[in-house]
C-alpha cells in the first residue's frame, strides 16, 4: 500500500478550482466540458465514488446559478428601465449560459468539499480502494492487471 501524502483543505479547494486532480493537483479534472475521467492517471484518485455521485454537483449548479440569476434580475430592478419581461428573459439566457459554463466547477467543488470534509484515505484511491463498489473494484482488477501484463 503507497504511502501517500493527504493535502490540506485549502490544497484540494485551490486544485479542484483549476480544474485539477484536488489530490496531486496534475491531471485535469475534466477532459471534456462535460466528462470527468473516473480516476486519476497520475495518483489514481478516484474521482467518481459511486452511481449517482455528480447528483449533488447537478443541484449545487442549479441552486447557484438560480439564485445568481435572482440577486441579478432585483439588481437590474432598480438600475434599468426596462419592462419585466425583457428582464425575465434575458436572466433566463444568462442562467442557461452560466449552467452550462459552470458545470465542470461545480463537479470540482464537490469533490473538493467531499474530500476536505472526510479527508482522503485509502478508499479514495483507485489501488487502494476496498468498498462496495463493483464497477470501481473491476477499474482497480483491470489497472491491476495492465501492470501485470507482459
Amino acid at each position: 500500500m503507497p504511502d501517500r501524502q493527504r493535502p490540506s483543505k485549502m490544497v484540494i479547494v485551490r486544485r479542484a478550482l483549476r480544474l485539477r486532480c484536488p489530490l496531486c493537483g496534475e491531471v485535469p479534472l475534466a477532459h471534456r466540458w462535460f466528462s470527468t475521467p473516473p480516476y486519476c492517471s497520475n495518483c489514481l484518485g478516484l474521482f467518481r465514488r459511486e452511481d449517482g455521485y455528480w447528483f449533488s454537483a447537478s443541484i449545487f449548479n442549479y441552486i447557484f446559478s438560480a439564485l445568481l440569476g435572482l440577486a441579478l434580475f432585483f439588481v437590474w430592478v432598480d438600475g434599468w428601465p426596462t419592462s419585466n419581461a425583457v428582464k425575465v428573459v434575458a436572466l433566463a439566457a444568462f442562467v442557461v449560459a452560466f449552467l452550462v459554463l459552470f458545470f465542470p466547477f461545480a463537479r470540482a467543488v464537490v469533490l473538493a468539499i467531499d474530500l476536505a470534509v472526510t479527508g482522503a484515505n485509502n478508499d479514495d484511491y483507485l489501488d487502494t480502494y476496498n468498498g462496495p463498489n463493483r464497477k470501481i473494484r473491476r477499474l482497480r482488477d483491470q489497472h491491476h492487471n495492465k501492470g501485470s501484463d507482459p
